[in-house]
């Protein structure tokens, strides 16, 4: 009797001991799962892929906060090493050395370009000057009035003090491909 007791504690005892080891596992598991959520989630906040050179909403977004723009490849070359490459080294690519690319310019949009222009496409606009800290105004003073491809300026109930400027131009000054 006394070593079927000695036996049933020694087969309890080795089946604390995988499922600790069991624990262990999972915990190094876990960790290493954790610690990829957080450099991804990471990437998202600080870093945004430029994908076969298109700019985007998401890329004009990024460029007017001053996020840096890098390729997939860098990504893959950080994971490898399992540390964050420099960015230009890469060809990676910031509009403002950090900064919003827009802070203290004032834009505004013709009639015809309130008129004719599209939801999305005015939305989208608002929201990248908003995020670079643009400034929208619906009169007065301008540093760049927008308008539609072929308008003129002229009869605008804007004073102009640099340029006047289309969505496509509007786009490639916040991110150049």
């Amino acid at each position: 009797k006394k070593k079927k007791k000695k036996k049933k504690k020694k087969k309890k005892k080795k089946k604390k001991k995988k499922k600790k080891k069991k624990k262990k596992k999972k915990k190094k598991n876990s960790f290493l799962t954790f610690l990829l959520r957080c450099f991804f989630f990471l990437l998202n906040l600080y870093l945004l892929f430029i994908l076969l050179g298109k700019r985007t909403l998401k890329t004009m977004m990024a460029s007017a906060v001053g996020l840096w723009i890098v390729p997939p490849k860098w990504v893959y070359e950080s994971s490898n090493k399992k540390k964050f490459l420099n960015e230009k080294s890469i060809g990676g690519w910031r509009s403002s050395e950090g900064k919003p690319l827009l802070k203290g310019v004032s834009f505004g949009l013709s009639e015809k370009f309130k008129s004719e222009g599209k939801k999305s496409e005015l939305s989208n606009l608002k929201t990248v000057i908003t995020l670079g800290k643009g400034k929208m105004n619906d009169s007065g003073e301008v540093d760049y009035l927008l308008i539609q491809e072929g308008e003129k300026a002229k009869g605008s109930s804007f004073q102009v003090l640099k340029s006047t400027l289309t969505i496509q131009q509007f786009y490639e000054y916040v991110h150049p491909v």
